[in-house]
């Protein structure tokens, strides 16, 4: 997952498993792992039904998962 320590166009992103998200982190993405497991998910599906982005991608450090 991606990670930050605050909701802002600036915030540096963190990529971190998800035992190491500390408390103060805040999850704005997911991370690669997942992304290749949800591709290879969707390729494989007869029908999808999605609601909505799979990160913060108004900013560029955490949109990465939803495009």
């Amino acid at each position: 997952m991606i990670t930050g320590e605050e909701f802002a166009e600036d915030a540096a992103a963190h990529l971190k498993d998800v035992d190491k998200v500390a408390e103060g982190d805040m999850i704005f993405d997911i991370g690669p792992e997942t992304a290749a497991r949800l591709s290879e998910m969707i390729q494989n599906a007869g029908t999808i039904v999605w609601n909505g982005p799979v990160g913060v991608f108004e900013f560029d450090q955490f949109g990465e998962g939803t495009k």
